[in-house]
């Protein structure tokens, strides 16, 4: 990310970084967070990935979580 001004340039998306984080993030449960054009109406963050994990893994962090 590159910030320019005081914006954000979306520059993510041209590193090899992104490019194996698209070709290997479903394979360990990561996917972008907001792509371009989705559905929340928020900007396009091409760095911005989150972990969606399986249903074992979130069963034991649901687990081991307080309530």
């Amino acid at each position: 990310m590159l910030q320019v001004a005081g914006e954000l340039v979306e520059d993510f998306d041209r590193t090899e970084a992104f490019r194996w984080l698209q070709a290997n993030g479903k394979r360990f449960h990561f996917e972008i967070s907001f792509p371009r054009n989705n559905p929340y109406g928020v900007a396009y963050e091409p760095w911005h990935y989150r972990y969606v994990g399986d249903s074992l893994s979130l069963s034991t962090f649901y687990d081991g979580t307080s309530r």
